[in-house]
């Protein structure tokens, strides 16, 4: 890192430093007056000068110079804080009060730290108090006034008993002001002036007015001193007015009760044609008794019941409630046997319930093709405050569409195909069957369905020769397996037959299976050997082209 790098990163810092201080202020000590040993503590005041924000601290170290710590107390070390906004600090220093003559004593205090401004040490002298004598008693002065409150200003005297005249520089003599209360001087105000003490003798036409006036005295009164003086003089109210007598008295309004004894209020009435006073009342009112006959014999309210439920299931609502009552005698037209009123009602907290989810497919259209119906389900949580009959779960049926529906014809009658699995005996053959689909055929359409049923053939031969097994050899395969053209047998006891020693008549040709998808059809016959000693096959067959099937599909030919 260069010189010149290293200047400009110290210039930045210095910078930074002197804003931060810019804005937090310094701390200064303020001067110091001498002190005497009698004045303890000193109390040293800081002042935080050029900002007022932030926390700024500073440390101090006191060093003694002529003075020693017995004549001042308190850490030699320690640290003046201030706070955000605060400008101003002290620190008080113990003194020691001691009786031996000294000349002055002094020591440094000393501020040290980043916020310490100039004015960071002061010297501070102490002053033996014990070059004087002890002060005298005051003398009272001379008060300034002869009455009411003053001044006066109190003396007192010292001598300078030490040896060093030049330690004796402070005043011998000292003053003090103080107050003093001599009796009050007589203050008698002004008469005030003359008011109205109640009204005129008469309320209309010449009459007497009584008239007062006041002033007060404070301080020494003489003792036949009036503070209060009265007159009358003449007052006049002006012409009486002209008003008539009070009418007879008449009923206002009815009685206070519909039956038995009441209050009737009664009116009474007056004029005044000419000089009416403000307050003039032309109406007069009263109350006299009334009694309107037999009272009805009528029940009391009966409690107040609820009539149906609250408006609401749950939180504040209103609820109507209703009483009644009867009347046995002297019932009234309008008598009324039933009121209602609404009160408020609270059935519990409101519970904390979801919104109702989407709805959702359950399951599966119930049909798989054309209109059917679906099944839907949709749901809700309950938190807090369920009821009891809280239903989570809600289904609907709507309707649903997987588009057309195939055109597929009715199965087929079951047909033989090929012959049965023996030659002789029980054995189990194979029958097929076949559809069609003509429109919106689905990709898993079976056309074709095969099933075994059992069949039952000539007894078998008793002679050394094993059944028959199944074809073998050359032939031919198709959709529903593989059919062979010639029969074996398998090699067993006894000697081999002759040819054609014991072959019985061939059977007519018989239809032997569904037309192919090769437009062929299979023809077969069957001959039997029932003595045995046979030789050539017991079956023939052959091929006829056929058009019953319109959906041909090529099979493959081996031989």
């Amino acid at each position: 890192m260069s010189i010149s790098t290293l200047l400009s990163a110290f210039a930045l810092l210095s910078l930074i430093l002197h804003r931060a201080v810019a804005q937090s202020g310094i701390i200064c000590v303020d001067p110091v007056p001498l002190i005497f040993e009698n004045e303890s503590p000193l109390t040293l005041t800081f002042t935080r000068k050029q900002g007022t924000s932030g926390t700024i601290t500073a440390t101090y170290a006191i060093s003694p110079l002529s003075a020693t710590t017995a004549d001042y107390g308190g850490s030699p070390t320690g640290t003046i804080t201030m706070n955000d906004g605060e400008t101003t600090a002290s620190l008080d220093i113990p003194i020691t009060d001691d009786s031996l003559m000294e000349p002055t004593e002094q020591f440094r205090f000393i501020l040290n730290g980043a916020n310490v401004g100039p004015d960071s040490n002061v010297l501070i002298s102490i002053q033996d108090d014990d070059v004087y004598s002890p002060w005298s008693q005051w003398v009272d002065g001379t008060c300034t006034t002869t009455c009411d409150p003053g001044t006066k200003t109190d003396t007192r005297d010292r001598t300078c008993v030490s040896p060093f005249a030049n330690l004796c520089v402070q005043p011998l003599t000292d003053t003090r002001t103080n107050p003093c209360n001599l009796e009050d001087c007589t203050v008698i105000t002004q008469w005030t002036t003359w008011a109205d003490d109640g009204s005129c003798s008469a309320t209309c036409g010449t009459g007497n007015q009584s008239q007062v006036r006041n002033r007060t005295c404070s301080g020494i009164c003489p003792a036949n001193f009036m503070g209060t003086e009265a007159r009358n003089i003449e007052c006049n109210e002006g012409p009486c007015p002209v008003i008539t007598e009070w009418t007879a008295w008449a009923d206002d309004g009815s009685c206070s009760l519909t039956c038995g004894p009441g209050t009737q209020s009664q009116v009474r009435n007056r004029t005044c044609s000419a000089n009416c006073p403000a307050n003039f009342m032309g109406m007069e009112m009263r109350t006299v008794e009334c009694n309107n006959g037999p009272c009805p014999v009528i029940t009391e309210w009966t409690a107040w019941a609820d009539d149906g439920s609250c408006s609401v299931t749950c939180g504040p609502g209103t609820q109507s409630q209703v009483r009644n009552r009867t009347c046995s005698a002297n019932c009234p037209a309008n008598f009324m046997g039933m009121e209602m009123r609404t009160v408020e009602c609270n059935n519990g907290p409101c519970p904390v319930i979801t919104e109702w989810t989407a709805w959702a497919d359950d399951g599966s259209c119930s049909a798989t093709c054309g209109p059917g119906t679906q099944s839907q389900v949709r749901n809700r949580t309950c938190s807090a405050n369920c009821p009891a009959n809280f239903m989570g779960t809600e289904t609907r049926t709507v309707e649903c569409n997987n588009g057309l529906c195939p055109k597929i014809s009715q199965w087929c009658s079951w047909t033989t195909y090929g012959g049965c699995s023996v030659y002789c005996g029980n054995g189990v053959k194979t029958q097929v069957r076949s559809r069609y689909c003509y429109a919106n055929c689905p990709a898993n359409f079976v056309k074709y369905q095969t099933r075994k049923v059992n069949c039952t053939m000539a007894p078998c031969s008793t002679s050394g020769w094993s059944k028959y097994n199944r074809w073998t050899g050359r032939g031919w395969h198709g959709r529903f397996g593989t059919h062979l053209t010639t029969w074996t047998r398998w090699t067993g006891s006894g000697s081999s037959p002759s040819s054609g020693s014991g072959w019985s008549g061939w059977s007519s040709w018989s239809n032997g299976g569904l037309c192919m998808s090769n437009c062929r059809q299979i023809y077969l016959r069957r001959r039997s050997c029932p003595r045995g000693h046979c030789s050539g096959g017991s079956l023939q067959r052959f091929y006829k082209r056929c058009f019953t099937n319109s959906h041909c599909r090529r099979y493959r030919y081996y031989g």
